[in-house]
């Protein structure tokens, strides 16, 4: 049931529960709900830790409890770019919670945010 679930889930965000072209800051909360969750299963799709390592240090990354991270996600700033843009960034991370943003995706997404 919870494999059906997750497909089923794929399936309607796939079909476009968000608009891509829109802007982050244009979502209505309906889009915005599916595109965090979204996000969520992109990452693993339930709670989990992961020992990560950076610079010879290292440290544990977690994703949390389902409605907590969506709400984080939800939360968060959204600005005036393309939420294709982050989208890209968040594929291109592969589902890696220890991945950083240094990707080609995540900094043209980066600066757009920041405007550069």
């Amino acid at each position: 049931m919870r494999v059906l679930s997750l497909l089923v889930l794929t399936l309607i965000t796939a079909c476009g529960a968000w608009d891509s072209t829109k802007n982050l800051n244009a979502l209505d909360d309906q889009e915005l709900e599916a595109l965090c969750s979204h996000f969520y299963d992109l990452a693993g799709g339930e709670e989990r830790q992961q020992t990560c390592s950076a610079e010879g240090l290292e440290y544990q990354a977690v994703l949390g409890e389902r409605e907590s991270e969506i709400a984080a996600c939800k939360a968060k700033e959204r600005p005036a770019c393309a939420t294709q843009l982050l989208e890209d960034c968040v594929d291109s991370l592969e589902g890696s919670l220890c991945a950083d943003m240094n990707t080609d995706a995540c900094r043209t997404y980066v600066d757009c945010e920041l405007g550069t």
